[in-house]
């Protein structure tokens, strides 16, 4: 790779990072977990209970952060499990009415902010970010099923 490609790519990472802390830090700043926020900032935007398998494809987490990040809300009084009507053996999170207080005073100025940023983007500018992400992401994948992958234990008896 040459020398500015690699100029490019810690730049990127950078941005992405940064992005990142501007998220958590919000979250910190109102005494939640990023995971936790996450999960609340999709409640809010789905108008609409979600289950917690949901939660796990929406932001591709591992199902045991997610789990550990909503017994934390539940926990708080934040969100209650309900059994889907649909499905007897999904629950959905619901707000309490401390998650909706916190729903309406810290979360939905997020993503009036989150949306305003976007909105501030053009229609292109819009298309080819997300278009260059996925492709990154992609290739990033594939890239990454060619490294082998090696216990602690190995790496240290090879050193």
């Amino acid at each position: 790779m040459d020398t500015q490609k690699k100029l490019q790519l810690t730049e990127f990472i950078r941005v992405c990072n940064q992005t990142d802390e501007i998220c958590h830090d919000y979250a910190k700043a109102h005494g939640l977990s990023g995971t936790a926020f996450y999960m609340l900032y999709s409640l809010v935007d789905s108008n609409v209970p979600l289950t917690q398998r949901e939660l796990c494809r929406k932001w591709a987490y591992p199902r045991q952060t997610v789990n550990s990040a909503l017994k934390t809300l539940k926990k708080q009084g934040v969100i209650e499990l309900r059994f889907s009507p649909d499905n007897q053996k999904s629950k959905e999170i619901h707000f309490t009415e401390k998650g909706l207080l916190i729903a309406e005073e810290i979360i939905a100025p997020f993503i009036k902010a989150d949306s305003s940023a976007f909105a501030s983007l053009s229609e292109e500018e819009c298309t080819i970010l997300l278009s260059a992400l996925q492709k990154y992401n992609s290739n990033l994948t594939l890239e990454l099923k060619s490294v082998p992958i090696r216990s602690p234990a190995e790496r240290m008896h090879t050193n």
